[in-house]
Formats: C-alpha cells, structure tokens, sequence
C-alpha cells in the first residue's frame, strides 16, 4: 500500500511533478481490482482495506484525479458509479483546477484542395504516431469546417446552409467525441470571423463570439453576436462599431477576453465576461528596421499573450529574415514588451529546404519576376512551459517554438536551439512548398468538459 500513502499523505500542489504516466495507470489499475474484488467479497470481509478503499467514493475520486484524462475516458467503463464520478461536474471542475491546461497536438488541413474541402491531419508534439487521430471520425469535409479551437473545444460550421440561408454552427470535444449543433442565428448579416471562448478553470460554460457585419453595404460597420451554452440563446451584443483595415485574424482568448488582428495594425478585444469592447495598447518601436512589418503568429499559452512581428512582404509566402521578435502583452494591457528575440539562422544547416528558392520551391513570376528572398518556413504555435510567474526563468527555459518548413513540421526549442522532427510529408512533391501558417493550426487539449 506504498502508493496509498504517497498519495494521501502527502498534499499534492499544482505546481508538483506529475505521477509518472506508467506509475498512474497502475494507480488506476489497482483500483479497478479492488473494486472487482469488493462487489465479489462477502460480507464477514466488507470491512477490508481493498474494499473500504473501493467503496469509499472519496478516495476512488482522489486518485482518479491524479490520472492523465486518457486513462479516465476509458475508465469510464468500469462501472456505473465510476461513469456518474467522472462525468459529474464537480470532478471535472476540480480536475480542471488541479491539471494545467496543455497542448498535446494539432489539427491542421492537408490537400491542394483543403481551401475548399479541408481533410484534417494531427500531429502530436511528442513526435509519435497518432493511433487513434481524434474528431475525424466526425470530421466530413463536404459538409462541416473546423474554425476555430479554444483550450479543447472545436468550432465548427457546415458548409450547407438551411433554406434560411443561416450556416449551422457545431462545438466538438474530439476528446469525449461529444459534439453539440447550436441553435440557428436570429440575426441576418455576414460573419466576419467566428470564434469559441471557454475557460474551463473558471466555468464550465462556453460562448461563440461572431463578429457580425449587420450591413452588407457597410463594410467599415460591426457588430458582436454571441451564443452562450448556459443560457442556449444568441443575442446581439453592444453597439455597432466601425473598424478599419482587411480581414480579421482568429479569435485568440486571454485573460476572459477574445483578441483579434487586423492588418495593418489594428487590434480588436472584446471582454467576453463584461460584454464589451476593451482598447489595446498600440505596438512598440522594434529596435531592426521592419519596412513590411508583418505577423508570423499571434496567440496563448499558459496565460501568455504572443505576436511574432516581422519582415513580410506577403503571407503566402514567407517572412524575409530568419530573425524576428516574440513579443509579450502585459496581463494589465499596459503595453507589449520583447519576451524573445529569435534567429533561425542555424536551423539552415539542418534544414536547406528553408533557403529561398531552394530545390523544389516554385515562386510564380507573374507576381515576382525578380527574385525576392522568402524564407521558407512558418510559425505554427509558440508554447509555453507551465510553472507560476516565480518560476519565471524554469518557465522560458521549456518554451518551443512549432514551426512549419517544406515538408516537415519541427519543434525548436528556445532554450538549447534543440529541434525535433514531429511530422514528414507522405507526399514530398505535394509538399515542396510552404502551405501552412499559424491561422490554418488548431491546437488540441483533452479535456473532460461535457458541451
């Protein structure tokens, strides 16, 4: 019963390694035994440790707890009691407050078709084979399209209309395999950018936030429209805007707020939980000459707001420089500051195919007849270590950057400059150029959370 007392005398903090992952399952695994052996005792033996500790709803929940959700997903099937204690939302609060919140992989599109009929491929950070790729046993790419993710739930939409003209939206947790049609919108008018905001340390409620262009001869004019999962309604929210610039970004959610870009230099945040829009402090005079200023990535990671800025002529096809900066909003809104300065210049050596022009890239002349130097690689996410902000120096020392070169999907760490091969081509001809960028990536999160 060794395992017994390190769990349960000991007060576990968030911050605390984690049990080993083969250690937990035999946790798991031993309990599943005794609760087999309980219902087969008699009752002159009902008094025993294994079955005081099977029945005792408290302790079976304490050491669920401890358990990577891959494991709960499936004990779920163990019995009735073990299916109402995972799914009750106590657990799951309590396992959310418990368990930081991680990325483990990506959903990204494949294909030359995938503007128009997106298939979705994973790739998992640890660099394995995915045996089982979740969501795309649902996934049909005629009829549903992934827009956005948010820390484990998908965003969805169909691709038909209703005879209302009206797109159905769909909120997916690929870990659980629940998925959720919402009501259709009341409202008329084109949606600009949809989004799901969720929280699921603070609730377990989500909201779809939609920026909405309530006048199609308006361009200039917006609205927000939200749908909430508490309440099961959408309803218009605020005043009419006007907001100046080209397409929005995604949505990133941070700090209860969605966030977006609009090139150039026009940044929206709306306060999910106030319900109103909120200013953002404009950017910061880089110390490198950046003529085409532009953005390689924009989003979260434990609790951290990112924009990658740098050279960039055009976004299809590539920053510049090997160089740019990782810059840091201030979790007062206060201003940005440089968190990073980066330079892939070494990964040339290991990587050529980030050479412009390199074997295999194909440029069209008709818009550049003169060579222009387009370096061949993409951020896709910038992920953070966990720990609190004392632990501010172990914390930058775990950070990695996700990047996307011809072929290949990297992780390159900003600690030691260390790179890991995570996903190659099956089709390298297909691949010889660059065709994902940040905004194409949806990050993947197991949660528990029912939708």
């Amino acid at each position: 019963m060794a395992w017994f007392k390190f769990i349960f005398c000991t007060d576990r903090d968030d911050d605390d390694e984690d049990v080993a992952e083969p250690q937990q399952e035999t946790l798991a695994m031993s309990v599943i035994s005794m609760h087999a052996n309980s219902q087969e005792q008699s009752d002159h033996t009902s008094s025993s440790s294994t079955t005081i500790i099977a029945n005792s709803e408290d302790l079976v929940s304490e050491i669920l707890l401890h358990l990577p959700i891959k494991c709960l997903l499936r004990f779920k099937s163990v019995s009735k009691q073990w299916l109402f204690l995972i799914s009750h939302p106590l657990f799951i609060h309590e396992y959310n407050r418990r368990n930081p919140i991680s990325v483990s992989g990506f959903f990204f599109p494949t294909g030359l078709s995938r503007a128009i009929y997106p298939q979705l491929d994973f790739v998992l950070l640890d660099g394995n084979i995915a045996a089982d790729i979740p969501f795309t046993h649902l996934h049909d790419p005629v009829a549903v399209e992934v827009l956005h993710s948010c820390n484990g739930l998908l965003l969805c939409s169909g691709r038909i209309g209703t005879l209302s003209g009206l797109v159905p939206y769909h909120v997916h947790n690929p870990a659980t395999k629940q998925h959720r049609t919402l009501p259709l919108r009341p409202s008329v008018g084109m949606v600009s950018s949809a989004s799901i905001a969720f929280d699921p340390c603070r609730s377990p409620h989500y909201k779809v936030v939609l920026i909405l262009n309530p006048e199609f001869s308006d361009l200039l004019s917006f609205q927000i429209e939200l749908y909430s999962s508490e309440t099961g309604h959408w309803r218009l929210c605020g005043e009419p805007f006007n907001l100046y610039g080209k397409e929005f970004t995604p949505g990133v959610f941070w700090n209860g707020a969605m966030h977006w870009i609009r090139q150039p230099d026009t940044f929206l945040c709306f306060d999910v939980e106030r319900e109103c829009l909120r200013t953002m402090p404009p950017l910061p005079q880089l110390t490198q000459a950046l003529n085409r200023r532009g953005y390689l990535y924009f989003g979260e990671s434990q609790g951290h707001l990112h924009l990658i800025v740098a050279n960039v002529r055009h976004q299809a096809f590539g920053p510049e420089t090997t160089s740019f900066a990782v810059l840091e909003m201030e979790k007062d809104y206060s201003g940005w500051f440089v968190k990073y300065q980066v330079d892939l210049d070494a990964l040339i050596y290991e990587f050529p195919e980030i050479l412009p022009f390199a074997p295999g890239h194909q440029i069209d002349t008709r818009f550049f007849p003169i060579p222009v130097p387009f370096y061949q690689y993409s951020v896709l996410n910038l992920i953070r270590g966990g720990g609190g902000e004392e632990e501010e120096e172990e914390e930058e020392e775990e950070s990695w950057l996700v990047l996307h070169v011809p072929g290949k999907v990297i992780s390159y760490s900003l600690k030691d400059k260390s790179t890991q091969l995570l996903r190659v081509s099956s089709d390298p001809a297909k691949d010889s150029v660059l065709r994902y960028f940040w905004d194409d990536i949806h990050p993947y999160i197991e949660t528990l959370s029912c939708i």
